[in-house]
This record gives structure tokens, sequence and C-alpha cells, in this order.
């Protein structure tokens, strides 16, 4: 029997992901997070934004709830701690 003398190589590519739990309440957070970035795509998809990674700033004039905060309370985030971390993440690719 003989042995292979390459080594096998497997290639990851490095990206955040994000946090298991939340720092703060311990709430799971790992397994909402691509369903949370995919029903925020679809949200502002079906209202007709163009641009889907822009951000909408609570204003005078635009007071309604953001298609990440309707997210957010459909997943049952609530707290502001968990809210934070799936609002502020940032892939890095």
């Amino acid at each position: 029997m003989k042995h292979n003398k390459y080594i096998t190589f497997i290639y990851y590519t490095h990206k955040m992901i994000i946090p298991i739990k939340c720092f703060t309440c311990g709430c799971v957070l790992a397994n909402k997070y691509r369903y949370y970035k995919e029903e925020v795509r679809k949200k502002k998809l079906a209202k007709g934004m163009e641009d889907i990674e822009k951000v909408l700033y609570l204003t005078k004039e635009f007071n309604e709830k953001t298609p990440e905060g309707e997210v957010l309370d459909d997943l049952g985030l609530t707290k502001m701690c968990c809210r934070r971390h799936m609002l502020t993440h940032v892939d890095i690719e």
C-alpha cells in the first residue's frame, strides 16, 4: 500500500461571519442572518427600490418602518442588542 506523498490543501474563502450569539443577551443569531438578508432583499425589490444596498434613514418625512425593521420584527428580534448585530454586520469577502 502506497502512501500519498502530496499534501492536499483545502482553500477556504475568508469571510466574516455573524456572531453565533448576541454578546449581550445570548440570543442565537447565526441561524437567522441568511434569512434576514434574503428577506430584506425581497422586500426592497417588492417596494421598487433600485439600489437594494441603500440605507433608509428615519426623518420627519420618512417615518415608516424600514424593510430591515420589518424582517427583524418577523424574526422576533426585538431587543436592541440583537438588532444592532444584524443591522451593523459587514460581510467581508
